[in-house]
């Protein structure tokens, strides 16, 4: 087994708790409001993805007593979150993004 099929298989075992799942849920119910006022956006998907992701083995990190960056590295939980938005997209129709990505504020400003 290659180490990173070992930590997707930690970070399966983590969201199977029950607040992992609530978190899920609630992320993906946010996700859902977004689509029906029309201002779904990937980024915000995958920033959200990650948030849980995060929490979750930030928690089950705290329960064991063991590192976070040990248990599932940084790498790996972008990788997760990425995947979780692209199932996401999948599941609602290979949904376009909404509204248009985030600019920074100089940018606003230049016009860019």
């Amino acid at each position: 087994m290659k180490p990173e099929d070992e930590d997707r298989l930690i970070f399966q075992t983590i969201l199977d708790t029950p607040e992992c799942r609530r978190d899920y849920e609630r992320v993906t119910r946010l996700l859902n409001e977004d689509i029906q006022r029309s201002r779904f956006n990937r980024e915000r998907a995958e920033q959200l993805f990650l948030f849980v992701i995060d929490d979750c083995v930030h928690r089950y990190a705290k329960r064991v007593g063991k590192d976070v960056e040990r248990l599932v590295p940084k790498a790996i939980r972008y990788t997760l979150a990425n995947e979780y938005a692209e199932i996401f997209i999948r599941s609602n129709g290979n949904i376009e993004n909404q509204r248009p990505a985030r600019r920074g504020l100089l940018s606003y400003f230049i016009g860019k």
